[in-house]
C-alpha cells in the first residue's frame, strides 16, 4: 500500500530539487506486527465469545431441565401427600375406633382375669394424665421398652 505525495508535498516551481518530498513507503515492519497482533487478539476475542455463548446456552438448558425436574418432583410429592392424608383420615375414621374398642376389651378382660393382668401390663401401660396427644400407642398408653422387639427403639 503506497501513498502518493499530496499537494503539499509536491515540489513547487521555484524551490528546486532540495525541497522535493520523499514519497512515503509502505507500512513499516512495526505497523505490520501491530496489525498481526490486533488480528490475533480479535480472533481470540471472537473465540472467547463463542465459548461464552455456548456455555450460557448450556447453562440455560440445564437450568430449564432442573426446573422441569423440580416441578415434577413437587407435583409428585403433592399427590403423595394427598394420598397419605386420605389414608390417615380413613385410619382415624375407621380403624382407630376399632383399636380403642379392642384395647378397652383387653382392659376389661385384664380386670376380670387376674392371670392376664401381668401380660397386659407388660405390653401396655396407661399414659399419664398430662401426656401429649398422639403418643406412641395412639390410644392413651405407651409400649414399655422391655416389650419392644430387639433391635428397635
Amino acid at each position: 500500500m503506497t501513498t502518493e505525495p499530496t499537494q503539499t508535498q509536491m515540489p513547487s516551481a521555484g524551490t528546486g530539487a532540495a525541497s522535493q518530498a520523499v514519497p512515503a513507503a509502505g507500512p513499516s515492519l512495526e505497523q505490520q506486527q501491530n496489525e498481526r497482533e490486533m488480528r490475533s487478539v480479535r480472533e481470540e476475542l471472537a473465540a472467547l465469545r463463542r465459548v461464552l455463548v455456548i456455555a450460557l446456552a448450556g447453562l440455560t438448558v440445564m437450568a430449564w431441565g432442573f426446573s422441569v425436574f423440580a416441578w415434577r418432583q413437587m407435583t409428585f410429592a403433592h399427590r403423595q401427600l394427598e394420598e397419605h392424608r386420605m389414608a390417615i383420615s380413613e385410619y382415624e375414621r375407621k380403624l382407630q375406633p376399632l383399636f380403642r374398642d379392642l384395647l378397652n376389651k383387653f382392659q376389661f378382660y385384664a380386670t376380670a382375669n387376674p392371670d392376664f393382668k401381668p401380660i397386659f401390663s407388660r405390653y401396655y401401660q396407661p399414659a399419664p394424665a398430662a401426656a401429649p396427644p398422639g403418643g406412641a400407642a395412639g390410644a392413651g398408653g405407651t409400649i414399655p421398652a422391655q416389650a419392644r422387639p430387639p433391635g428397635r427403639k
